[in-house]
């Protein structure tokens, strides 16, 4: 019982810095908007902003997402070989989302395929981690 509670814990951490790593590469791929601010003189209100964005930064933000849940699942059935746990680590990462997404606003069809995206892939890691490490 512990490994498995160190398992999606570990998992869980993992989703989160793959994630946010992945931001923090973007942030030199895409970089910061100045010129947003520059019109606003100050910083622009959240809907603005995000109306704003590009649709490449919505992009690169769905394949950070589907990294960070890939690895999560990943990671936590390699540590404790049961699949199940892999959809509890990308159930995790989707409540953080579900907060995120409801919290700023962002387009619909981003909501969709983001709120999508934690399950399926969280589980596909899971399956390859099996595949990669056990037997049966």
């Amino acid at each position: 019982m512990p490994r498995k509670i160190i398992a999606v814990l570990v998992g869980i951490l993992a989703g989160f810095l793959i994630i946010e790593l992945l931001e923090f590469l973007r942030q030199y791929i895409l970089p910061f908007q100045a010129e947003i601010i520059i019109k606003n003189n100050g910083f622009p209100d959240a809907q603005e902003w995000i109306e704003a964005l590009p649709l490449n930064y919505f992009i690169f933000l769905l394949i950070a997402y589907l990294a960070g849940s890939f690895g999560a699942g990943f990671l936590t059935v390699t540590i404790s070989p049961h699949k199940i746990l892999a959809f509890v680590t990308g159930f995790a990462l989707l409540i953080s989302v579900v907060i995120q997404v409801f919290s700023l606003p962002h387009p619909l069809w981003f909501i969709i395929v983001s709120l999508s995206i934690f399950l399926p892939f969280a589980y596909l890691g899971g399956i390859l981690s099996m595949k990669l490490f056990r037997k049966s």
